[in-house]
C-alpha cells in the first residue's frame, strides 16, 4: 500500500513538472513570436519611411524639372501633385492585394511557423 502511494506521489510530481515545462515552453514561444512580430513591424516601418523619403525627393526633383521645362515651377508642382494623387488612388484600389494580404500572410507565417515544424 505504501509503495502504491509513493508511485502516485511520484506520478503527481512528474505531472507537475510536465505542466510547468509546458508553461515555460509556451512563455518562450510567445516571447519569440512577439519579438519576431515586433522586428517585422519595425523593419516594415523603416523601409516604408525610406521609400517615402525617396519618393518625396524624386517628386520634388521631377516637379522642379517639369517646372523648368514648362517655364513655371508652380505648374510643374501641380502636374506632379496630380500624378501623385492618381498614384495614391491606384494604390488605394489595390491595397488589399498589395498591402493587407502580404502583411497578413507575413504575420500568420510568424505566428504559425513553429506549429508547422512539428507536424
Amino acid at each position: 500500500m505504501l509503495d502504491e502511494i509513493r508511485k502516485i506521489e511520484s506520478l503527481i510530481d512528474e505531472g507537475k513538472r510536465y505542466v510547468q515545462t509546458r508553461i515555460d515552453e509556451m512563455k518562450l514561444s510567445a516571447a519569440d513570436k512577439s519579438a519576431r512580430i515586433l522586428s517585422l513591424t519595425v523593419s516594415v516601418f523603416l523601409t516604408a519611411a525610406v521609400f517615402f523619403l525617396f519618393f518625396v525627393l524624386i517628386a520634388v526633383a521631377l516637379a522642379l524639372f517639369v517646372g523648368d521645362w514648362l517655364g513655371s515651377r508652380g505648374l510643374g508642382f501641380l502636374i506632379v501633385a496630380v500624378i501623385s494623387l492618381l498614384a495614391a488612388f491606384w494604390i488605394w484600389i489595390k491595397r488589399e492585394r498589395w498591402i493587407r494580404r502580404p502583411i497578413r500572410n507575413a504575420l500568420l507565417r510568424v505566428l504559425f511557423e513553429e506549429e508547422n515544424k512539428h507536424e
